[in-house]
C-alpha cells in the first residue's frame, strides 16, 4: 500500500505530464477499439444496406400454389417450423389474380382481375363503395372505366371459357361494378411490387372476394401468400443461419406441393461479399494506426522517464535494485495507462456510435462485443510493452549516466529493425506490382511510409550534423544551435517518424477518399440517368409521354423513357427509349458536355412525315385490277395506333376485282388515332401462292378526304424484306402495287410517319453478328427485331449500363405500331426522369396524370448508398484512423516539448549566461520545430502519393467487386488541398505552443544546479 501511496502522490506531482500520457494512452486506446467496433458495425450497416437496397416484393416471402384453400395453411406451418425466420417476418396478404375477357360491349381488352386481403382499406374511392368479403361486385380503377365508358351500376360479363362447365349458369358470368378507385400509393408494400397487376393496358378489376379466383370465365389464375421480411430485424450474428434456414423452408413448402420465392438468402449472400471485402481492408488500417499508437507511447513513456532520470538515479544510489528502480521508474506510467484504457474503450464505443451516425446505415448501432474488449486487453498489453521497452535503458543507466542525462544513442539493434522494414516494405512492393490481388501488397502503403519516415529521421540528423559542422563560425548562431539539437537528440528523430508515418497514413487516405467519391458519384450517375427517376405505371408508352407532356409542356425537367431487357448471346443488351428532345434537360451524363449531349440528341428523332389522324368512319378506296389468285380470298386491313399507344388491325373488307370502297368504324379511336399503315391478311394457314395487282386510289375518314400522298413517292413503303409487295412508280392512279406472297404471314404497307430505321446511340459491341455493324436489326422489345442504326457510341449509357442500346421514344412506338408482333416478350418498365428544379410534388401532379409512382431511385440517395458499400467504409475507417494517427504524432510532439522544458530551459538559460543573444534563442527554437514538422510535412505527403498511386489500381473503389466501374483518378478541388491547408495550420499551432514551452529564459535555474 505504501508503493502504491508514493505512486499516487508522484502522480499528483506531476500532474501536467500524468494528463499529457493519460490523454495519449486515451486517444491510442480509442484508436485501437475504433478498429473493431467500426469493423462489426460497418459489417452490420452493409447487411442493412443490401436488404433494405431489395424491393419488399423481392426480399419478402412469397408462397404460390394451384391450392389458394391450402396456401395459409402451408405459410403457418413453414413460420412455426422455422422459428427464426418468422421472429424477422411482418405484415401478410394473401392474394390471387386471373385474366378475363370482356364480353359485355365491343372495344374491351382484356383484364385482370386481383383479389388481395385487406383491399378497402388501401384505395381511394372516387365513387360507389367497397363490397363486403362475400359480394360478386368488382371495382374498377376511375380512368380505366373513364376510358372505355364505364361507370357505377354497370355490369361487366366474363366471356365463357374453354374449360368452363357447360352447364354453368349464365348469370355467374356477370358481375356488377359496384366502385370506382384510384391507388393513392402504387408503390406501398401492400401491393407487392404489382406482381399480381399483370402488364395489360387496362388497370385492374379488384375483388374483396377471396373466392374470386374460381369465378367462371377466369383463367390463368393465381394464388400466394405473401409476408413482409423487415430488414431491420436481421443482425449480423442471425445472417447466416438465417440464410441457411429460409433455404430449409424453401424446400420444405415445396414438399408440400407449393413454391417459395424469395431473394433473402441471395441478398444476405451478397451482403456477405462486401463483409468480406470490409474485412480484407482492415490490415491495412490496423497495422499502421497500432504500431504508430504504441510507437506514441514509447516516445510519451520514454520522455516521462527519461526525465525522471536524476531520481531514479537517487533511488539506486539509496539501495533500489534493478527491480525496484523498475517498479519506481515505470509504477507511475504504467497505473495511468491503466486508468486510460476504460476511458479510452469509452471513448472507441462513442467515437464509433458517432460514425455509425454519420456514414452508416441508419439505425446502425456499435455493441460492447468480445471483438472491442479484445481490442481494449491488446490495447492495455501493449501500452504495457511500449512503456517496459521505452523505460528500459532508463531504469538499467547508470546513476552517474543519468544525473548527466546522457541521451540513449542508437545501437545495431535499431539498425537490424530498420533493414528489416525495409525489406518487407520492399516485399510488399513486389506484391503490388507483381500480384495486385495479393493481401500482402495492401501493406506496402503504410510499411512505405514506415521505410520514408525512417529515412527522413536520419537524413534529418546527417544532415543537420553535417552542416552544423561545416557552418561553425560561419553561419548564425540560431541555425547552428537548431541542428545541434537535431542533430544530437534521438527524440527530435524519433518524432520525425512519428509525424512522417502520421502524414503519409493522412495523405493516403485523403486521396483514396476523393478519388473513390469521385467515382461514386460517376457510377451514381450512370446508374441512376437524372436528379430523380420515378418508376410508374402506365397502360403503354403513349400514355405515358402523355402524362410528362401535360405535368411539364414546356420541357424544362422533365423526360418519358421506356427500358427493357433482352437475353443476347451470354448476356443482355438493355434498350432505353426516351422523350429525345428532353434528356439534356433531364439527363446527368457523365463525360459528355452539354453541347456534345445536344448534338447527340439531335440525331435520335426519326425525320418523318407528321401521322395521318383518324376516328373513323375510315374508307379506302382500291381498284384491283384482277380477282386474286388462290385458294382463299385475301382481306384489306389498316392498321391503326389509338390515343394510348396500342396498335390494333381493323379488317376493311375483302378484296374483289373492281373499284370498291373498303370501310370500318375504327371502334376506340373516338378520341383520334393515327394510321401507321395498310395491308393485306390471308386467310390462317394459307400458304399457297398468290398474286394480285392494285390500286389504293383515295383514303377518307369521317367523310373528308386525307392527305395520304398516295401518288407520291416515298410515303408508303413495304415493311420488311418478304412482305410481298412491290410498289410500282406512282402515277395519278394513287398507290399502284403488286402483291405476290407464298407465305401465310399478313403483308404490310407503312405510311412515311414510321421511320426505315431508328437511330441509336450505342454502348458495347452491336448485338448482331458483327460487333461493329452500323446497322442492325434486333429485337428490342422482345418480338420481331426492329432495324437500328448507330448515329453515336458511348462507354455507357446512363442507367442503361454498358451494353446497350438509346433510341428515340416516339420513333419506336411509330415503328412497332407496324411491326408485327414486335412486344412478344419483354415486359417494358416505364420511367419519369426529372432534373433537379422539379417539383417536389411530382409523384402527386403523375398520379393525377394517370401514370402513379411505384418507385423511386436519387442521385444523391444513390450516392449515399454507394458511400456505404464496402470500400466506402472502409475508406471513411482509414480517414478516421489518418486523423487519429496525426493528432496522436502531434500529441507526442506536445509531450516531448512539456516533459523535457525543465532540461531544455535549464541549456537555454547556461547560452544566455553565455551571451547568446534571446532572440537567437527562440529563433533556434522555431528554427527546429519548423523542421521536426516541415520535414515530415512534405515526405509525408509524398509517402503517401507514392502509396496511393500503387495501391489505387488494385483496391475496390466502389463496390466489392467493382464490377462495370469505369475507374477516373481524377482529385477534387478541395479535399488535398483542404487537408494540406488544415495540417500545415494545426502544426503552426503546434509550433507555437512548443516554443512558448520552451522560450523563457530564466538564469534563476542556474542556482545550486537547479535543472
Amino acid at each position: 500500500m505504501a508503493a502504491v501511496g508514493v505512486t499516487v502522490r508522484g502522480i499528483r506531482y506531476r500532474a501536467g505530464r500524468s494528463l499529457v500520457v493519460f490523454v495519449l494512452a486515451v486517444v491510442a486506446t480509442t484508436a485501437v477499439v475504433l478498429v473493431p467496433g467500426y469493423t462489426l458495425a460497418a459489417e452490420q450497416s452493409a447487411l442493412t444496406d443490401q436488404l433494405r437496397s431489395r424491393p419488399a416484393a423481392s426480399l419478402g416471402l412469397t408462397v404460390s400454389g394451384d391450392e389458394p384453400d391450402t396456401l395459409d395453411a402451408t405459410a403457418d406451418g413453414m413460420l412455426r417450423d422455422t422459428p427464426r425466420l418468422a421472429a424477422v417476418t411482418g405484415r401478410r396478404w394473401s392474394g390471387a389474380s386471373g385474366t378475363v375477357s370482356l364480353a359485355s360491349q365491343s372495344g374491351l381488352p382484356d383484364a385482370a382481375l386481383v383479389y388481395r386481403s385487406g383491399l378497402c382499406g388501401q384505395l381511394r374511392l372516387t365513387a360507389g363503395h367497397c363490397p363486403s368479403s362475400h359480394d360478386t361486385g368488382l371495382l374498377a380503377e376511375a380512368g380505366t372505366a373513364r376510358r372505355y365508358g364505364l361507370s357505377v351500376g354497370d355490369t361487366v360479363r366474363f366471356q365463357r371459357g374453354d374449360d368452363d362447365p357447360k352447364g354453368e349458369q349464365p348469370g355467374r358470368y356477370r358481375h356488377r361494378i359496384v366502385g370506382l378507385y384510384r391507388l393513392p400509393d402504387a408503390g406501398a408494400t401492400y401491393w407487392w411490387g404489382g406482381g399480381l397487376f399483370g402488364t395489360l393496358d387496362a388497370e385492374p378489376l379488384l375483388s374483396t372476394n377471396p373466392r374470386s379466383v374460381a369465378f367462371p370465365g377466369l383463367r390463368d389464375q393465381a394464388a400466394e401468400v405473401d409476408i413482409e421480411v423487415l430488414p431491420d430485424r436481421i443482425s449480423l450474428a442471425d445472417a447466416a443461419p438465417l440464410r441457411t434456414a429460409t433455404v430449409d423452408a424453401g424446400v420444405a413448402v415445396e414438399q408440400a406441393g407449393s413454391h417459395l420465392s424469395t431473394a433473402l438468402p441471395a441478398a444476405i449472400g451478397a451482403a456477405g461479399r462486401d463483409r468480406g471485402a470490409i474485412l480484407s481492408s482492415v490490415p491495412v488500417v490496423v497495422v499502421p494506426l497500432v504500431l504508430l499508437c504504441l510507437f506514441v507511447l514509447y516516445l510519451a513513456v520514454a520522455a516521462v522517464t527519461e526525465e525522471r532520470g536524476p531520481e531514479i538515479a537517487l533511488a539506486k544510489l539509496r539501495g533500489f535494485g534493478g527491480a525496484g528502480a523498475a517498479r519506481f521508474g515505470l509504477a507511475e506510467t504504467l497505473l495511468v495507462i491503466v486508468l486510460a484504457v476504460p476511458v479510452g474503450l469509452l471513448a472507441g464505443l462513442g467515437g464509433t456510435e458517432l460514425l455509425a451516425a454519420l456514414v452508416l446505415a441508419p439505425g446502425t448501432h456499435v455493441a460492447l462485443s468480445l471483438p472491442v474488449l479484445a481490442a481494449a486487453g491488446l490495447a492495455l498489453l501493449g501500452a504495457a510493452a511500449a512503456a517496459t521497452v521505452a523505460a528500459r535503458h532508463t531504469v538499467r543507466a547508470a546513476p552517474l549516466a543519468l544525473l548527466r542525462r546522457v541521451p540513449a544513442r542508437g545501437r545495431w539493434r535499431a539498425n537490424v529493425l530498420e533493414g528489416a522494414i525495409a525489406a518487407l516494405a520492399a516485399a510488399a512492393l513486389y506484391q503490388v506490382l507483381s500480384d495486385p490481388g495479393s493481401q500482402v501488397g495492401l501493406l506496402a502503403p503504410p510499411l512505405i511510409a514506415l521505410v520514408v519516415g525512417l529515412a527522413a529521421a536520419r537524413l534529418t540528423a546527417v544532415l543537420a550534423g553535417r552542416r552544423r559542422a561545416a557552418g561553425a563560425g560561419r553561419v548564425r548562431p540560431y541555425r547552428l544551435l537548431a541542428r545541434a539539437q537535431l542533430a544530437r537528440r534521438p527524440l527530435a528523430q524519433r518524432l520525425v517518424l512519428a509525424v512522417t508515418v502520421a502524414v503519409a497514413l493522412l495523405g493516403f487516405a485523403v486521396v483514396a477518399t476523393d478519388v473513390a467519391a469521385h467515382n461514386r458519384s460517376v457510377v451514381a450517375a450512370d446508374r441512376v440517368g437524372a436528379h430523380a427517376v420515378y418508376t410508374v405505371r402506365a397502360g403503354s408508352a403513349q400514355q405515358l409521354l402523355t402524362a410528362v407532356r401535360r405535368v411539364d409542356p414546356g420541357g424544362h425537367g422533365l423526360m418519358a423513357a421506356m427500358q427493357t431487357s433482352v437475353h443476347y448471346g451470354d448476356g443482355t443488351v438493355s434498350v432505353l427509349a426516351v422523350d429525345s428532345g428532353r434528356l439534356p434537360a433531364a439527363a446527368t451524363w457523365p463525360g459528355r458536355a452539354a453541347g456534345s449531349l445536344r448534338s447527340m440528341v439531335a440525331a435520335l428523332p426519326s425525320h418523318t412525315a407528321a401521322p395521318l389522324a383518324v376516328r373513323g368512319p375510315f374508307v379506302a378506296t382500291v381498284r384491283v385490277d384482277d380477282a386474286p389468285t388462290g385458294a382463299h380470298a385475301l382481306t384489306l386491313t389498316a392498321q391503326v395506333a389509338d390515343a394510348a399507344g396500342a396498335a390494333r388491325t381493323v379488317q376493311l373488307g375483302t378484296l374483289r376485282a373492281g373499284t370498291h370502297p373498303y370501310s370500318a368504324t375504327l371502334p376506340g379511336c373516338a378520341r383520334g388515332c393515327d394510321l401507321v399503315g395498310l395491308g393485306i391478311a390471308r386467310y390462317p394457314g394459307d400458304a399457297t401462292q398468290v398474286r394480285a395487282r392494285l390500286a389504293i386510289t383515295a383514303l377518307t375518314d369521317h367523310g373528308a378526304a386525307l392527305d395520304a400522298g398516295l401518288g407520291t413517292d416515298g410515303r408508303w413503303r413495304a415493311m420488311g424484306a418478304d412482305s410481298g409487295f412491290t410498289l410500282e412508280p406512282s402515277t395519278s392512279d394513287g398507290l399502284v402495287l403488286g402483291y405476290a406472297g407464298e407465305q401465310d404471314a399478313d403483308a404490310l404497307l407503312g405510311y412515311a410517319s414510321v421511320p426505315r430505321r431508328l437511330p441509336a446511340v450505342l454502348a458495347g459491341p452491336a448485338p448482331a453478328d458483327d460487333p461493329h455493324a452500323t446497322r442492325f436489326a434486333f429485337p428490342a422489345l422482345g418480338g420481331t427485331p426492329i432495324p437500328f442504326t448507330v448515329v453515336g457510341h458511348d462507354r455507357e449509357i446512363p442507367r442503361a449500363g454498358r451494353h446497350a442500346l438509346l433510341t428515340d421514344l416516339t420513333g419506336l412506338q411509330r415503328l412497332v405500331a407496324i411491326t408485327p408482333d414486335a412486344t412478344a416478350d419483354a415486359t417494358p418498365t416505364y420511367e419519369v426522369w426529372a432534373g433537379p428544379d422539379a417539383p417536389s410534388d411530382l409523384p402527386a401532379r403523375l398520379a393525377a396524370a394517370g401514370v402513379p409512382v411505384t418507385g423511386t431511385a436519387t442521385l444523391a440517395g444513390e450516392q449515399h448508398r454507394l458511400a456505404r458499400q464496402a470500400p466506402g467504409l472502409a475508406l471513411h475507417l482509414y480517414l478516421v484512423a489518418g486523423v487519429a494517427a496525426v493528432l496522436l504524432a502531434l500529441g507526442a510532439v506536445l509531450l516531448s516539448c512539456y516533459a523535457g522544458a525543465a532540461t531544455r530551459r535549464y541549456e537555454t538559460a547556461a547560452l544566455a549566461v553565455a551571451g547568446v543573444p534571446a532572440a537567437e534563442l527562440r529563433r533556434a527554437l522555431r528554427t527546429e520545430f519548423r523542421a521536426v514538422l516541415g520535414i515530415p510535412l512534405l515526405a509525408g505527403l509524398a509517402a503517401g502519393a507514392v502509396g496511393a498511386a500503387l495501391l489505387l489500381p488494385v483496391i475496390k473503389l466502389v463496390t466489392a467487386t467493382d464490377a462495370g466501374v469505369h475507374r477516373s483518378y481524377a482529385l477534387g478541388p478541395f479535399w488535398l488541398p483542404g487537408a494540406v491547408l488544415a495540417a500545415v495550420a494545426v502544426m503552426v499551432a503546434v509550433t507555437v505552443v512548443a516554443t512558448r514551452l520552451l522560450e523563457r529564459i530564466e538564469p534563476v535555474l542556474l542556482r545550486g544546479g537547479a535543472r
